[in-house]
């Protein structure tokens, strides 16, 4: 049976009963895996390839995964399979779905399937190891890693992502109408970004910097994750 969505934030490292039972029975590397591919609309059992990145790839998306923390989530914006682990040191699987924040708290929402679960950003933390793996649809106009010295309408682009997400070069950047040159400015304002967001300062946009300009930019295929309220 369907264990019952927890209506307030809890944190699940003290609960017992039922529901975490429920969840643990759903909640294996490949049924979260299932549930993310899902999302995009696509059959991780159907697709080719012996790992989660492999089958993006067959399927046409790009795939990242690594070590965050919750800001790190925030910043990229796309759901993301992550592990939580249980008091008696058990990993189980789930999909991040939600991030939503107010003035008092911030609450993660994961999924275990069709189970709900939401909880403090904080009993999060607690519990999750900080790993994640996410699937994305990087921007059609940007099809390589940027770095300084290059030129073409791709710089333009990242300047435009860049501006939108708080970190513009010049007056006409939001508008799509900068630069194409990947000049020292420019690379001073994606190097501050990558600081600004605890990433490599290389001033190099490859996958996970481009990953995280375009979510705090809020251009995402699927429903953003981060939902900030009044």
């Amino acid at each position: 049976p369907t264990a019952a969505p927890i209506d307030a934030p809890q944190d699940v490292s003290q609960s017992t009963g039922t529901v975490l039972g429920d969840m643990i029975d759903a909640s294996t590397p490949d049924r979260a895996f299932a549930q993310l591919f899902s999302i995009w609309g696509k059959s991780y059992a159907e697709l080719h390839g012996q790992t989660p990145c492999d089958k993006a790839k067959t399927a046409g998306l790009a795939c990242l995964q690594g070590d965050t923390d919750v800001a790190g989530l925030k910043a990229m914006n796309q759901p993301a399979a992550v592990s939580f682990v249980m008091p008696d040191g058990e990993h189980v699987f789930g999909v991040v779905t939600k991030i939503s924040a107010n003035a008092a708290a911030e609450t993660v929402t994961l999924h275990f399937e069709d189970r709900v679960l939401p909880m403090s950003a904080n009993a999060f933390a607690i519990r999750w190891p900080g790993d994640y793996l996410v699937l994305w649809q990087p921007p059609k106009t940007i099809a390589r890693p940027l770095v300084f010295g290059q030129q073409g309408e791709d710089v333009r682009e990242l300047r435009r992502l860049l501006a939108k997400a708080g970190f513009a070069d010049g007056d006409n950047d939001l508008k799509g109408q900068g630069s194409i040159f990947y000049g020292p400015s420019l690379r001073d304002k994606v190097r501050a970004f990558q600081a600004a967001h605890g990433l490599d300062v290389d001033g190099i946009a490859g996958p996970e910097t481009l990953l995280r300009i375009t979510g705090i930019a809020g251009e995402t295929t699927v429903p953003a994750i981060f939902m900030p309220e009044n």
